[in-house]
Parts: structure tokens; C-alpha cells; sequence
């Protein structure tokens, strides 16, 4: 049995998936953009990766776009100084942001392999 809800599928069943096999009508282009978007193909990218639109914000929230597109963003913490650290998991980094100037600093793992994703 399963049913969907707004497009995810709930089943008691077991679904593989198969890195690099991707379904007939899915194409698989790719433009090589030198970036961490090149991890997915073409038409994959508006899903996993941010859109060109600028950061929204409303009178309750404000928000900031990661200088790199499509680091995919995860363990999102706060220090005592009330700066930011989050792991970039499509692109090995950790990075920092500084909310009083309102600066992103990205720092490189040397070990990490291009092309990877970790759930770090």
C-alpha cells in the first residue's frame, strides 16, 4: 500500500536506488560550470541547488544567501559570540557567518575529494 502526500510517496515497501541510472525521460545533461553544482545534472539543479532569485526577508525573518551556490547546508550551530557554523556538505567546507556584519567565510577541507558529497 502506499499513498502520496503532496508528492512523497509513504510505503511499507523498499525502493533502491541506483547511483547513475537515471529514469528514460529524465535527461541527463550536463553543463560543467567549474562549481559545486556540477554534482548534479542540468535539470536536477533548481531542486538541490539555490535559485538565482535574491535572499527574502519579511518584518520576522531575515535571510542571507551562501556566497557559493549549492553547498547544500547542514548542523547549522551557534557559538558564545553569536556567529553561525554549518558544514557545507556538497562542497566539504565549513563555513562561518558573522551576523553583526553580515560576512560568510568559507573555509576548505584539503582532503576533501571534488565531486563528493558527504552528510558530515
Amino acid at each position: 500500500m502506499f499513498v502520496f502526500f503532496g508528492g512523497i510517496m509513504m510505503t511499507s515497501g523498499v525502493v533502491i536506488g541506483i547511483p547513475g541510472i537515471l529514469p528514460h525521460d529524465s535527461p541527463s545533461v550536463m553543463t560543467v560550470t567549474d562549481t559545486p553544482m556540477d554534482n548534479y545534472p542540468d535539470v536536477q539543479r533548481a531542486q538541490f541547488c539555490s535559485s538565482e532569485e535574491s535572499a527574502k526577508s519579511n518584518a520576522f525573518v531575515k535571510e542571507y544567501k551562501i556566497p557559493t551556490q549549492c553547498t547544500q547546508p547542514l548542523a547549522i550551530v551557534t557559538d558564545p559570540d553569536g556567529n553561525i557554523w554549518f558544514t557545507q556538505t556538497n562542497t566539504g567546507r565549513v563555513a562561518k557567518f558573522d551576523p553583526i556584519n553580515e560576512v560568510f567565510t568559507e573555509y576548505e577541507n584539503p582532503k576533501w575529494q571534488k565531486g563528493t558529497r558527504s552528510m558530515m
